[in-house]
């Protein structure tokens, strides 16, 4: 019987997970991403503070993938067209497919804030992290007075704000400011966690602005 092809269009976590779901056996799948990396995003935070390097949360895409029975096409997908069963590639190839599986992930939303797609940097990307830490460290080196504004505090801000801690809370002239537009920190979590982390704030250099 011939195999079902199946296009997965994006390599992250979705990605692999929805290739490695899929039986070699059964189906000829086809995972499109330009990175060579494999990103593990649930420690992007512990890069500001260096407590990981980037070589430490990257994996081989193509082995992730290769070891399912898999290929990874080192290649974007430009559009789909249903009709024709077919992924149109940014170098202008296009893949064939029975079923395709769209796990592109999504962009910071930095709601419209005049100057946030300029001057502030979002939580995503191993690059991007590793120059917010490398951008903190510089300022903290300094020995001059020196803020940092970490938006949002959900999980990740609040991680953040650990990590920038653990490495610098003796640095001169640090001051950071957590800015959260909800009733409290956490919000997804008990609210034990909150209380928790306005306690250790104090008489650190920090600044929680909640309502």
């Amino acid at each position: 019987m011939e195999k079902a092809r199946v296009v997965v269009a994006g390599g992250s976590f979705a990605g692999v997970a929805a290739a490695r779901a899929l039986s070699a056996r059964q189906f000829q799948v086809a995972v499109v991403d330009p990175s060579p990396d494999f990103e593990f995003l649930p420690m992007l935070h512990e890069l500001v503070s260096g407590r990981k390097t980037p070589s430490q949360l990257t994996l081989s895409r193509e082995r992730l993938i290769r070891e399912a029975g898999h290929l990874w096409v080192p290649d974007r997908v430009e559009g789909l067209d249903l009709g024709a069963g077919r992924a149109d590639l940014s170098s202008g190839k296009s893949l064939p497919f029975d079923f395709c599986v769209a796990c592109t992930g999504g962009r910071a939303n930095t709601h419209g804030i005049p100057g946030a797609d300029r001057f502030a940097r979002p939580l995503s990307g191993v690059e991007g992290c590793r120059a917010m830490g490398e951008r903190i460290e510089t300022l903290a080196r300094t020995g001059k007075p020196f803020s940092v504004v970490i938006v949002g505090g959900g999980l990740e801000g609040v991680e953040t704000l650990g990590e920038i801690l653990r490495a610098h809370r003796a640095a001169p002239g640090i001051s950071l400011h957590l800015v959260e537009a909800g009733d409290r920190l956490l919000a997804e979590t008990p609210l034990v966690l909150d209380r928790r982390v306005r306690e250790l704030c104090r008489g650190l250099p920090v600044t929680l602005h909640v309502p």
